[in-house]
């Protein structure tokens, strides 16, 4: 008796649709997403994403290779395939994609895609040292839980190291990313923006290419503060220390005082960090010492003419308050040139009356000096 029949399908003819390797997907580390050949990654088993020219037949699937080596069948879906790697060790990895039928002839293989693994943390380490203020009366550099009145402050930091190719400089606030710096050798400045009222927190570290992170640099605070204080300073009078006329005295009075001493008053007393600072138009010409409500400024070598001042309370972070009405203190150190003579004297009393020069006997107890000048 004769065997059932038993077909055999022969095909050598290999599949036209041609398979592509168009991204891979990370989804580890703080850059995740999808990435063209040769990207870094820190992701030691990303997906492999790509495209078929047409949609498969019956049979046929999608394989990816590495060299020659197989590393899977893809899922297919439509004209568009993945596949997840796992376990990938350091270095680059070259894949291909092929689609194969079912006899196992396999169409044109892909170009090459390469992913390379880096899941080695650089060593470079950074650090915050100092923020710049570009914003009112106090401006410069500041370190760690300064106060400021500038909400676009500028972080400046050093690095360990020069950073290696592909690495960079990020600054978070906690977990937030807020930039990456700007780097020349190892030195950093990274320009803040809009920050609100209150204390900031930032930590610097450095990422390589594939997106490890090295480790992370101290906390570093910016005490943001851009309120105005409410206490409204006054100056009341200044002291005149000098010569025959010496006292407290008003605005605009003269003085031969050089060095006068203002006297203010304040509306209460002072919060923690706030000073009085004296204005002449818009030099800051020193702060005050303050007791209580009461506050005094000595002035030095000023010079003839006319000054005129004004008080105003700033805080910590450099904000001026309400500014106090001008006082005005007018220097008049010149002798005047006119020059008197004393003349004569008139007696009124007794049997000689008269006008009588110096040295002459009186019987007048309130005489009349008579004299001239000379201009």
């Amino acid at each position: 008796t004769a065997s059932s029949p038993f077909a055999v399908a022969v095909d050598t003819t290999a599949p036209t649709v041609a398979a592509n390797i168009a991204s891979f997907t990370d989804n580890v580390g703080t850059q995740q997403g999808n990435y063209l050949s040769g990207t870094a990654t820190d992701d030691s088993s990303p997906v492999l994403n790509g495209t078929l020219s047409a949609p498969l037949v019956a049979g046929e699937e999608v394989r990816v290779y590495e060299g020659a080596t197989l590393v899977g069948t893809a899922s297919v879906s439509g004209t568009s395939w993945t596949l997840a790697l796992s376990g990938l060790s350091e270095g680059t990895h070259s894949y291909t994609a092929v689609v194969a039928d079912a006899a196992g002839n396999e169409g044109t293989a892909s170009s090459p895609f390469a992913v390379a693994v880096d899941t080695t943390a650089p060593v470079t380490t950074a650090a915050i040292a100092t923020f710049t203020d570009n914003v009112g009366a106090h401006q410069g550099d500041y370190p760690s839980a300064t106060s400021t009145d500038d909400a676009s402050p500028v972080l400046n930091g050093t690095l360990s190291a020069p950073l290696a190719a592909g690495e960079e400089l990020r600054v978070y606030e906690g977990a937030t990313l807020v930039g990456t710096a700007s780097v020349s050798g190892t030195g950093w400045t990274l320009a803040l923006s809009g920050l609100a009222e209150g204390t900031h927190s930032y930590t610097a570290v450095v990422a390589d290419a594939a997106g490890n992170e090295g480790t992370a640099s101290a906390a570093f605070a910016v005490a943001v503060d851009t309120t105005a204080p409410t206490v409204a300073a006054n100056i009341a009078s200044f002291t005149d220390n000098v010569g025959t006329q010496q006292g407290n005295y008003l605005s605009g009075t003269a003085t031969d005082d050089s060095s006068p001493v203002l006297n203010g008053t304040l509306s209460a007393p002072l919060a923690a960090g706030e000073e009085v600072r004296v204005y002449e138009g818009a030099t800051l010409i020193g702060t005050a010492s303050v007791s209580g409500t009461s506050w005094t400024l000595g002035l030095s070598g000023l010079s003839e003419g006319t000054h005129s001042y004004t008080a105003v309370v700033a805080d910590a972070a450099g904000i001026d308050g309400p500014v106090s009405s001008p006082f005005v203190v007018t220097v008049d150190t010149t002798a005047p040139t006119a020059a008197s003579v004393i003349a004569s004297y008139t007696d009124n009393v007794g049997t000689h009356q008269g006008d009588y020069p110096s040295g002459t006997a009186t019987d007048d107890s309130s005489p009349v000096l008579n004299g001239t000048l000379s201009a």
